[in-house]
């Protein structure tokens, strides 16, 4: 998935005066707090169930409606405002609804004009100042509209920055990927609306690396991690936590062994492909909420999707095959749940109104299926944070 770097850093930029400098980040050294030991879990053939209401209260469905000239094609991101829901599909189409999942309006569009963009890979939402930031990866540009859809400005990106986040009023925060530097390091960049920097701050030397290739459209994949002060670096088994006096210490480290990827491989798509009947773990993809780790990720041409409960250090295991289902839905009988976005108090889920057809268990979702039919989109779940089970958090 290719996701922005979230609104992790805040404390840093206390003004986006031009400055360079930064010592390498600090507590990278540190043990994690968390260790999730996926060579267990590979080898150990633990079979551990759960179901959605041992992990929430309640679950809602959203109809993503639009006019029938307006399909959404494969989600890519999906964020929410106080007000909206806002969502970006395969075909670069960015949308907004309000809360009922009524369709408003298109932000911008694609193409090759001034006011355009080219290839949207996700964007940001400041409900406060009615505008929207897409981060236009071709033209190196963040192209700001309003909701409304109408362009405002554009925003420079400083050389090498693969993906960015809003940081706040003044300060804009990019990923630059080590691939990109002489220093073979990854660093974050804050800089301002003139692409002024004001803060680098790098991450430790890549080690063995060599003359690695790294393809260019295979992109840093960040991924929000239940609250604003965790993230996932890409291509690295690691989820970081910034911890007080604004230090970044791991706080989930998956322990892989002889399964962990050689960088070479992941970076390379032609060695990736050679590679995918090795006993590798392939595209870990993990997010931490309250007291669980969701994990997906590939091995043996597989699609795995775990849960791991960290106050019991115990995994479920939640699906192994090719047609990849969710969390057993014992709230409602009806279609599983698998949060694939973590906004500021939700998680959120989606699925086919086809498969909310085939969950049939009571006369409540049929009456849903028969309500959201007309609408050839996908049904977005929605688990608020608040109804996660006190004893979890």
């Amino acid at each position: 998935m290719k996701k922005f770097l979230w609104l992790w850093l805040s404390a840093l930029c206390f003004s986006c005066s031009s400055k360079q400098g930064g010592a390498a980040v600090e507590g990278l050294d540190a043990q994690a707090s968390v260790s999730v030991d996926l060579v267990d879990y590979i080898e150990g053939g633990k079979e551990n169930t759960v179901v959605l209401s041992e992990l929430v209260d309640s679950l809602r469905y959203v109809p993503l409606q639009t006019p029938d000239e307006l399909p959404i094609d494969v989600l890519l991101s999906v964020k929410m405002s106080s007000r909206y829901i806002f969502v970006l599909d395969r075909q670069q189409k960015l949308y907004r609804f309000d809360h009922q999942g009524r369709f408003l309006n298109l932000i911008g569009s694609r193409g090759e004009g001034p006011e355009e963009y080219i290839n949207a890979i996700d964007f940001e939402v400041d409900e406060d100042k009615d505008a929207v930031y897409l981060f236009d990866i071709y033209r190196k540009k963040i192209k700001t509209y309003r909701m409304s859809g109408a362009f405002m400005e554009d925003i420079i990106v400083p050389d090498g920055v693969e993906s960015i986040a809003l940081l706040n009023d003044s300060c804009i925060i990019g990923y630059k990927p080590w691939y990109t530097s002489a220093e073979k390091a990854d660093q974050c960049i804050i800089f301002n609306k003139l692409a002024e920097v004001s803060e680098v701050i790098p991450f430790k030397r890549k080690q063995d690396v060599g003359e690695v290739k790294a393809d260019l459209f295979r992109m840093p994949d960040f991924t929000q991690i239940s609250s604003t002060s965790r993230f996932r670096m890409p291509f690295e088994p690691i989820i970081y936590k910034i911890a007080e006096e604004n230090k970044l210490v791991k706080e989930v480290e998956f322990e892989m062994g002889k399964y962990l990827l050689p960088i070479e491989v992941s970076m390379n798509n032609e060695l990736y492909s050679k590679n995918l009947d090795a006993s590798y773990i392939f595209e870990l993809n993990a997010s931490r909420n309250a007291d669980f780790v969701y994990m997906n990720f590939f091995y043996h041409k597989k699609h795995y999707r775990v849960v791991y409960d960290v106050p019991q250090a115990k995994f479920y295991t939640v699906f192994v095959g090719r047609k990849p289902e969710g969390i057993k839905n014992d709230i409602d009988g009806g279609a599983t749940f698998w949060p694939m976005w973590f906004d500021a108090d939700k998680m959120i889920g989606a699925l086919s109104v086809d498969a909310l057809e085939e969950s049939y268990a009571d006369d409540k979702i049929e009456a849903l299926y028969d309500q959201f039919k007309e609408y050839d989109n996908p049904v977005l779940q929605i688990a608020s944070r608040s109804t996660i089970n006190a004893k979890f958090r």
